[in-house]
């Protein structure tokens, strides 16, 4: 791995370390403020390293064809897998079921942390759409940045607005779920594209430079300091999933200053901590994994603590590490078995492997042919 991006790794890695922080139960019993730091970063982080690593030289029919491979597919095959066990995780009706996966948001599947994936899909549907209509009309930079601004402005407006709106689609929701906008959104969470395209584009036009990011440590200081101060002075929050975004000015503060943090700690973790560097690198490469998987374990196992052991401490610690290190076991488990592998992983992948395995195969034969 190159050294230059590798803090980039580093960075993916800590991404989904926060977000299946940020879903464990212990938030439910200590102050909430935790929770907010958490969300201030998770999924905006999520989104500006996908810009990052997203390849702009896919035309949109190919581009199309990839992520339905390797972003809708494992979405909806974890949700055929679940299916069968839908009686014993929940009394709706298995038709609510279906529909809520195809609507495809927090608040109608099963597994919440799911919706990040069919969202995703239609994040890199619209960028690609918007860098196509900007070579076109020969769009300057500044006017990009204007757009964003003005697109996060309507989605911070639309959030107010809207939020007990109505939503005429009570066969989507569960039972527990009312059928309003806060709760559902829209189909595939296309209302949060004016927030996260902007994120991702920000990535994307900032790759070269995050690719050889050094931090500064007076900036880093000053970041920190800022961060604290937002979050102390103001108590909004902002939480995608859930439509809401309620300090406009010291949310986005919040985050720009979360994200450097991260981006300035994933830089001197890759050069100081080998150990923990490699461990980040990992649960970057089971992160499709980790999404999907550890907010159901992590329940579990916390339940099962709580109602042995009742140390709040120990649960939370145990549901972690269960949630990160059993969806990376998997992933491993997966990658290995061709026929999983192709349910689950890019078919580009799949092949790639079997080349390599074909090429090894083929070396040691022709070392075994020449030694005898």
């Amino acid at each position: 791995m190159q050294q230059r991006i590798q803090h980039l790794d580093v960075a993916r890695g800590m991404g989904i370390t926060l977000v299946v922080l940020g879903h464990n139960l212990i938030f439910q019993h200590i102050n909430p403020m935790a929770h907010q730091v958490l969300h201030s970063i998770n999924m905006p982080m999520f989104f500006l390293m996908s810009g990052v690593f997203f390849n702009d030289t896919l035309s949109l029919g190919k581009l199309t064809l990839a992520k339905l491979d390797g972003v809708l597919k494992p979405f909806f095959v974890t949700l055929i897998v679940v299916a069968p066990l839908q009686p014993l995780l929940s009394r709706d009706p298995f038709v609510q079921y279906v529909a809520g996966s195809l609507y495809g948001t927090g608040g109608t599947l099963r597994w919440t942390p799911l919706w990040f994936l069919p969202h995703l899909f239609l994040v890199f549907i619209t960028a690609r759409v918007y860098l196509n209509i900007a070579e076109r009309l020969r769009i300057a930079q500044w006017l990009s940045l204007l757009l964003g601004v003005t697109s996060v402005t309507l989605a911070w407006e639309m959030f107010q607005q809207l939020q007990e709106m109505p939503i005429p689609l009570t066969n989507v929701a569960y039972s527990a779920t009312p059928a309003i906008y806060s709760e559902l959104g829209f189909p595939f969470s296309a209302d949060l594209l004016l927030i996260t395209v902007p994120i991702f584009l920000v990535g994307h036009a900032l790759r070269q430079r995050l690719r050889t990011f050094e931090p500064h440590p007076v900036v880093a200081f000053l970041g920190l300091v800022a961060f604290i101060l937002l979050h102390y002075l103001s108590s909004g929050e902002m939480n995608l999933n859930d439509r809401v975004f309620d300090d406009y000015v010291c949310n986005i503060g919040q985050t720009v200053c979360g994200v450097y943090l991260v981006l300035s700690a994933a830089v001197w973790i890759s050069r100081h901590r080998p150990m923990l560097t490699r461990l980040l690198t990992q649960a970057a490469a089971a992160s499709l994994f980790i999404l999907l998987f550890h907010d159901y374990l992590q329940r579990r196992v916390f339940r099962f603590f709580m109602e042995h052991s009742h140390i709040l401490l120990l649960a939370a610690i145990a549901s972690w590490l269960a949630a990160m290190i059993l969806p990376a076991l998997a992933f491993r488990v997966v990658s290995r078995v061709p026929w999983l592998a192709v349910l689950w992983l890019p078919l580009k992948r799949v092949r790639r492997q079997r080349e390599a395995q074909a090429a090894s195969t083929q070396g040691m034969g022709e070392v075994v042919a020449s030694s005898s």
